[in-house]
């Protein structure tokens, strides 16, 4: 397995997108969810999509933002003006099940949907590498992680076993032949009301068979700086607990790699 705590230098001319996973309108009775407005994720959207448009030639070739609850996007044109061929807007119907399913079966559904059917990323050469950021949210250090990201690999993603196992979905990559190996298709056993659990429980333990392969990496070298505002909650990721969550993991990770916290 590729030993996640010894960075290689960032090879800019590997080529490299980055998806952006939203869920514009919600459904009326999505659970545990508080940030259900349109309007405020639209906003939410927008400014993320500004921010991850001034990453482009430095860290991504493209930028490919996919809807999957067939919203309008028109008042996103104005925040990709002169970077129009280097992004693209994609809505579909990808909300056709009951929202009980939970919200991470809804984005693994539409990572499927685009990866199978957006000709950008299913037509891509085999060694790009896709970053996929769920799109509500800012990595503000998202430079440092990718320019101390493993290389090669074929799925890189954060795993934490304390206070309780979990997958972070926020933010991972992975190539063409790593997302067929392991994420295809996954969507299909995330229905949190069949396991009462959060999804990334249940992924967590998932993932456990593939880490012996070469090319899987567990763990980020560094830990994501994630500014927005979380949907279940409403609150802050730059404030308060989550602030000094994101402090102590970071000092642990330098101080005592193997605490995966």
């Amino acid at each position: 397995m590729t030993n996640p705590q010894k960075p290689q230098k960032f090879l800019r001319r590997q080529p490299a997108v980055l998806i952006m996973t939203a869920t514009i309108t919600p459904p009326s009775d999505a659970p545990h969810l508080l940030r259900s407005d349109p309007l405020l994720r639209l906003q939410d959207y927008r400014a993320a999509l500004q921010f991850y448009v001034s990453l482009l030639d430095r860290l991504f070739d493209r930028i490919v933002f996919v809807d999957n609850s067939c919203s309008d996007l028109t008042s996103l044109a104005d925040a990709i003006a002169g970077v129009r061929g280097r992004v693209e807007l994609v809505t579909f119907a990808g909300l056709d099940h009951p929202s009980h399913y939970g919200r991470a079966f809804g984005e693994f559904k539409l990572l499927d949907y685009a990866m199978a059917n957006i000709p950008s990323l299913r037509d891509a050469e085999p060694h790009t590498t896709f970053w996929k950021i769920t799109g509500r949210y800012r990595v503000t250090n998202l430079t440092t992680i990718i320019e101390h990201a493993p290389r090669p690999f074929a799925l890189y993603f954060d795993l934490k076993r304390y206070p309780i196992p979990w997958f972070d979905t926020r933010l991972m990559a992975w190539t063409s032949a790593g997302y067929r190996l392991i994420l295809q298709g996954i969507y299909e056993h995330l229905r949190e009301d069949l396991f009462h659990s959060p999804s990334e429980e249940w992924l967590y333990k998932a993932v456990q068979p593939f880490l012996r392969i070469e090319g899987v990496v567990p763990r980020f070298t560094r830990v994501p700086r994630i500014e927005g505002i979380r949907g279940h909650d409403n609150q802050s990721y730059s404030g308060g607990w989550n602030f000094l969550k994101y402090l102590l993991r970071s000092a642990a990770r330098r101080v005592f790699p193997p605490l995966w916290i």
